[in-house]
């Protein structure tokens, strides 16, 4: 098959939607089929000018690569200004380029569905929205549109998009649902396909299949890694640090950056912890070793935000196999998979906080224990983390 990917991020960046987009497209190539992405040029969380020049493939995947004014994240107007030439270029590159059995949108830019989707009009070909963040949705729930005129603008963009394409691809039930409810979707038209990373374990495994190595209480790592963006809830963040300050040998470790970043500092600065360390984002490789130190792994997400996106880090965690703590609603994609997989704790309100230190006081003072849910973990993703293991949801998803 001829598959067309559209996404605004792509390798090298460093952000978590362009490396799992280039895990299924590089998959996808080894299968046999002609895969492509068209993309622009970023300096989000990589290097923009070293992307313009980059050679046009990666590992089997063809790249098309529109140039764009790099203004970065500073505003939303350069945002905008980002974007306005991506979406003419690829409104005209669905429209005149060549025969193609698929063309799939992803959600990066918003709204970038609903230009491949006008342009597919007058093609004959297979259109399929791949949704990694549902917008708009996401912008109403969060409060970031509240004039009621624009509300009504904008899901009517999203009901056209979703009702003219072929097919929909969403990352989990919770997605699923609030898609049908809002949009009244046919159940039969919307395909889940779990983000699980393409990669290996970050960690290896010892004879008994389990995985090595295994605690190691000095230091006792807390780690965050990707975007604190709006989304994520760190209100309970702040009390927990403040409860976790008298114990001793524990650190803490954010890697990435976001539009929460400078609330999440001074969540550590006005309870006087400095055992912190801020770093921006990685490479994948550099990443793994980020993971390897660990002892723990942060994650956060706001209740109105659930269906609308899922934190892309739980599946580096997951390869990780180490505990998690969960900064969110147990009525959710990562609630239900840490309470049904005994693989870490879930903070939803207040009086969750004196229960979770004494979790992570466990975890740090019983190996046994801590081996234990690591193996879980370990396990879990062995289980469901390869593409191989997906391949009849793939073949589902791609090409039924």
């Amino acid at each position: 098959m001829k598959i067309t990917f559209v996404q605004f991020l792509f390798y090298p960046d460093f952000s978590a939607v362009a490396q799992l987009l280039g895990d299924l497209t590089t998959y996808l190539a080894k299968q046999g089929h002609e895969v492509t992405v068209v993309c622009g040029t970023s300096r989000y969380s990589g290097d923009g000018k070293k992307a313009a020049r980059f050679a046009q493939s990666y590992k089997g995947v063809k790249i098309i690569r529109f140039p764009t004014f790099n203004f970065g994240k500073g505003n939303f107007v350069f945002r905008l200004l980002d974007y306005s030439s991506y979406y003419f270029l690829v409104f005209w590159y669905v429209l005149f380029s060549g025969r193609q059995d698929l063309i799939v949108s992803m959600t990066s830019p918003p709204l970038i569905g609903f230009v491949v989707v006008m342009a597919g009009l007058f093609k004959r070909v297979r259109i399929a929205q791949y949704i990694e963040d549902l917008y708009p949705d996401i912008l109403f729930d969060l409060g970031l549109v509240r004039k009621p005129w624009l509300a009504r603008r904008l899901h009517s963009v999203g009901r056209k998009t979703l009702n003219l394409s072929d097919r929909i691809i969403v990352i989990g039930d919770y997605m699923k649902e609030k898609i049908q409810k809002r949009y009244l979707i046919r159940n039969e038209k919307i395909k889940i396909m779990e983000n699980w990373a393409g990669v290996s374990s970050v960690i290896s495994s010892d004879k008994t299949g389990n995985p090595r190595p295994l605690f190691d209480p000095d230091p006792f790592l807390l780690l965050y890694s990707g975007n604190m963006g709006l989304a994520h809830d760190f209100t309970q963040f702040g009390r927990f640090v403040k409860n976790m300050k008298g114990i001793a040998d524990i650190s803490y470790r954010f890697v990435g950056g976001g539009e929460r970043t400078p609330e999440v500092k001074r969540i550590f600065e006005e309870a006087g912890e400095r055992r912190v360390e801020f770093t921006g984002y990685t490479s994948r490789e550099e990443h793994k070793r980020v993971l390897a130190k660990a002892s723990v792994y942060l994650i956060a997400q706001r209740f109105e935000s659930v269906g609308d996106i899922l934190p892309s880090k739980i599946y580096s965690y997951l390869a990780g196999a180490k505990p998690l703590l969960f900064f969110g609603p147990q009525a959710s994609e990562i609630g239900d998979l840490i309470l049904r997989e005994d693989i870490g704790f879930v903070v939803e309100k207040k009086s969750d906080i004196a229960e979770a230190v004494e979790y992570l006081l466990l975890l740090k003072e019983e190996s046994d224990y801590y081996n234990s849910v690591s193996n879980r973990v370990f396990r879990l993703f062995s289980r469901a983390g390869s593409f191989d293991s997906r391949k009849s949801v793939i073949r589902q998803v791609f090409y039924g």
